[in-house]
């Protein structure tokens, strides 16, 4: 049976690194696409859009139900609301709807790097193997330079797909590059009012203690990444040097 693609996915959450699932429903040695950003910042983050997911195996991925609220759009107004009071320099409601994010939600964030990359025991040292074996990095402070390395990727292993043309056109057509995911990423309700964003140095005491427990494994991995991104940024220049020195040397033969 011929395999169908989805040259379009919609995804609305993130996937975990489930190995039992390499060589039956996913290939052998999958390639693994992952952005990485400050795991404080990615925290954060997830408060204000409220992240509902952590990282799990199919089937035992749990859902948080957010505080309060009876849905995403309620969530969303409410942390809304509390950014805007505290762009006047009131952190009151900000605190309080993160320490309830936090109690309710707090599967969906407690090292969730680690959680994605070991959804089964969540093991530091585990998650940072799947890091170095199967992980592509890219990293949000770069995402030109991320989405063009994958590109690449991606063009060059597909290329004796049977689709590879559509493959391509999907990937570099200018009319489908642009960012609808960095258009997504603004809260702003359209009201024009200004959002705070609160650093964790701003927070009440328990609160930096609290994060700084949920994002320790984290920062490991992110280091790690930091790291990966400057490894594999040099593989893909001697991969393009080798391609030119090729490309000349069959000018050269051609003469």
């Amino acid at each position: 049976m011929t395999a169908k693609f989805d040259l379009y996915p919609s995804l609305h959450t993130h996937v975990a690194i489930d190995t039992s699932l390499f060589g039956w429903i996913l290939p052998q040695t999958p390639m693994v696409f992952s952005t990485f950003r400050d795991p404080v910042d990615r925290l954060l983050s997830s408060f204000h859009y409220g992240i509902q997911f952590g990282g799990g195996p199919p089937g035992l991925v749990r859902k948080c139900k957010l505080p309060g609220v009876q849905d995403l759009d309620d969530w969303q107004n409410r942390v809304i609301s509390a950014r805007e009071i505290a762009a006047l320099k009131d952190l009151t409601l900000y605190q309080q709807a993160l320490r309830e994010y936090l109690d309710y939600c707090k599967n969906a964030v407690d090292n969730a790097y680690v959680q994605f990359l070991d959804p089964k025991t969540k093991d530091v040292d585990v998650a940072l193997t799947h890091l170095n074996k199967y992980v592509i990095v890219g990293m949000q402070t770069d995402l030109d330079e991320s989405m063009e390395r994958w590109t690449k990727v991606a063009l060059w292993t597909c290329r004796y797909h049977p689709k590879a043309a559509m493959i391509g056109k999907a990937l570099t057509d200018p009319a489908n590059l642009d960012s609808h995911f960095r258009e997504s990423t603004s809260l702003a309700d359209g009201t024009g009012n200004e959002l705070a964003s609160p650093t964790i140095d701003e927070l009440d005491l328990d609160l930096q203690e609290l994060i700084r427990t949920l994002t320790a494994g984290d920062q490991l991995i992110f280091q790690r990444a930091e790291e990966l991104f400057e490894e594999q940024g040099n593989w893909f220049k001697l991969k393009q040097s080798g391609d030119n020195h090729t490309a000349e040397s069959d000018v050269s033969s051609n003469k």
